[in-house]
């Protein structure tokens, strides 16, 4: 089944609250993981990040993106204090504005660095396919963000709330 871009971005990003992600950070993966998909690449990274939050790769990957931002604002170097794998950490790099053209390293137990060639995005299409086994992983942990359906939330206002009379 496929779906537009902005379905899988909202998903991802409700996913990534589900698991425990901060908004910004939640916002980003979401926006990641669409151009992950449309390059074809592998949904084993998704669910490695997916497995790490509150912390690892999409964390990272957020934190990765505002470096790059301040390195094109200060044509400075950058350090990233984690470890991507390089494809996710391309995706989210894609989601700038300008790509930037760089090399940076990012260092965690050592020193792992990242080669990465010019970015050239590739246009996005207008729908996408979503592979099964990450739809419903990605739903699973959306689910986590619903309010429970107790009497308690619909007296706190969930939903109609205690007004409903239809």
């Amino acid at each position: 089944m496929s779906f537009s871009l902005n379905e899988v971005a909202a998903l991802g990003t409700k996913a990534a609250r589900g698991a425990g992600a901060d908004p910004a950070v939640a916002a980003a993966f979401g926006a990641a993981l669409v151009r992950h998909l449309c390059a074809g690449r592998a949904a084993e990274d998704i669910d490695g990040a997916l497995d790490a939050l509150p912390h690892g790769p999409a964390l990272h990957g957020a934190l990765i993106c505002r470096l790059m931002r301040r390195y094109r604002e200060t044509q400075g170097t950058v350090s990233a204090p984690a470890h991507v794998p390089q494809a996710l950490a391309r995706s989210y790099l894609d989601t700038l504005p300008a790509p930037p053209t760089a090399t940076f390293r990012a260092v965690e137990e050592g020193e792992v660095r990242y080669e990465l060639p010019p970015l050239d995005p590739a246009p996005l299409p207008d729908r996408i396919e979503v592979p099964t086994a990450l739809l419903t992983r990605l739903n699973r942990l959306a689910k986590e963000t619903y309010v429970p359906n107790s009497d308690a939330s619909r007296a706190a206002g969930a939903g109609a709330g205690l007004t409903d009379n239809d």
